[in-house]
Parts: structure tokens; sequence; C-alpha cells
């Protein structure tokens, strides 16, 4: 009976959701569509134990771009122990394991740690604290003119490319746009383009009571404020949460995006890192 890491087949995906379920607490519904959407263009790496999974990483491509610069990237994501199996070392084998194949190929990680906890224990694992966001928070103005329509994942991730290339950031490939922009319609979101003082802008937020979230846009802050009223409308709410990039706002709340393992390009925008 196998005991240790290997990578999971199809028929290891019942265990992962009721594994993920005993991390992360997501419906059933939701998880079945991170599957059904993503397994077979990821790599997930699971610790089995006497016949059971008991511990599991995902392992998303991506690339970290500076101008002419590129290297391939992973990004971490849904990493979690079944609680009865914690604090006996599979999740540090998992990640050891992820950064020997890191080391080997030449490709950077990175991941988003949800607490300060979870960031102190990936330190401790080699991450290095890498880029942030600004979050800033408002009230909804007054509503202006604007027309909105639907934007596909193609033009999405053209249009991405093109706001972020004179930075350093996450170069995603369309496939993880597009379930971005199907995770987000799944909590009830939208992804959008509007003109805005004769420039083509992009936004990806999802309604949560009465705060729409803004999980990226290309809108500087006051283009934020100034278009609030009419996006509010939109999305039936009242007030903006939303997560900028460093390079385009100063203001607000500064929050860790990212901490980075193996990397040669630095201080790297990351978003989409999924809901």
């Amino acid at each position: 009976m196998h005991h240790g890491i290997r990578t999971a087949v199809k028929e290891d995906i019942p265990a992962l959701v009721d594994l993920w379920q005993a991390c992360f607490h997501d419906s059933e519904a939701y998880i079945n569509l991170f599957y059904a959407q993503n397994f077979e263009r990821m790599l997930t790496l699971v610790y089995e134990c006497e016949g059971e999974v008991v511990s599991m990483l995902h392992l998303m491509h991506a690339a970290f771009v500076n101008g002419a610069s590129r290297q391939d990237a992973r990004l971490i994501y849904a990493t979690g122990t079944l609680p009865a199996k914690r604090k006996k070392g599979y999740i540090s084998a998992l990640l050891n394991y992820t950064k020997d194949l890191a080391r080997q190929q030449g490709f950077a990680l990175f991941l988003k740690p949800s607490t300060d906890a979870l960031t102190a224990f990936y330190q401790k694992c080699d991450f290095t604290p890498d880029a942030y966001f600004h979050c800033v928070s408002f009230e909804a103005g007054e509503p202006i003119p604007i027309e909105f329509s639907p934007l596909s994942t193609i033009d999405y991730n053209r249009l991405r490319d093109s706001a972020f290339a004179a930075y350093p950031y996450v170069k995603w490939e369309d496939a993880h746009i597009d379930w971005a922009i199907r995770e987000n319609a799944f909590f009830g979101g939208e992804t959008l383009t509007f003109a805005w003082q004769g420039n083509t802008y992009f936004l990806l937020g999802y309604p949560e009571g009465d705060t729409l979230v803004v999980s990226e846009t290309n809108l500087p802050p006051a283009g934020l404020k100034q278009c609030s009223g009419s996006l509010c409308a939109r999305f039936g709410t009242q007030k903006i949460f939303a997560y900028l990039p460093t390079f385009a706002c100063e203001e607000g709340e500064r929050m860790l995006s990212s901490v980075v393992y193996h990397n040669e390009i630095n201080n790297t925008y990351v978003n989409l890192i999924l809901i």
C-alpha cells in the first residue's frame, strides 16, 4: 500500500473534494466546479498514508514577467491536511518536494497566505514576502453615464497584459483567466469592460452584501471613485472594496499579496489568485 508523495489522478477527485471541504469548508458544488475546470491543467500532489489521501497541494502554471525578463512560475494553491492527520509533517514534505521541483526545473513558486500565522510558517519554509496590495474602501458616489460590456477571457488577458506590462507582474495563461472569470461568476460577479475619459478599462468583481469587491481593475484610484456610483448600481451595492497594485495606489491598507521562493524577478504584482 502506497505511503508518501505522489501525483493525483482523476480517481482521487472524490477524496480531494472531501479533503478540501474538511480544510476550507467550501460548497461541494464549488469544489467540483474547480476540479472540472482545472484538474487537467494543474499538477496536484498528494500525501498518501496507508491508502488514504491525507494532504494535498495544487500547482498552477504562470510566469513572472518584467519587460524582456521572464521566469516560469507556479502558484501554490489549496494546500491542506485532514484535521485528524495534522502536525505529522505532511505539508512540509509536500512543500520540500515542490521546492526541489522548482530548483530542478527553474521555476519560481508563489502563494498568498491567508493569515499572519501562515505567512510565518511559509517564511520558516524559506519563502520570502514579496509583493503587496493596497486595499481601499469607500461609499459609492453619484452615478455617471457609463456603458458596460461583458469581457471575454482572451480580451481580458490582452487588456491585462497591456495594463501591467510596464511593471513586474504575474502573467497568466488564458485557461487561468477563464477560470477566474467563471469563479467570479459563480459568486455572482461580472467581468466588464467600459470606457472612461477616452480610455478602455476592465474590472473583475463580485457583490458581497452591500459591497462590491473589486478583485482586479486597471482603473486608477481616482477613476474607481468617480465610476463607483455607476459600478455599484450595476452590481446592486452601496460600497466598494478594491485590491489595487502598489504601483497604482498609495492609499488604503497595505496587504501582503504573495510570498515567493526561487524567484529571479522581485516585487511582482500578483492577482487573480482565486477567491
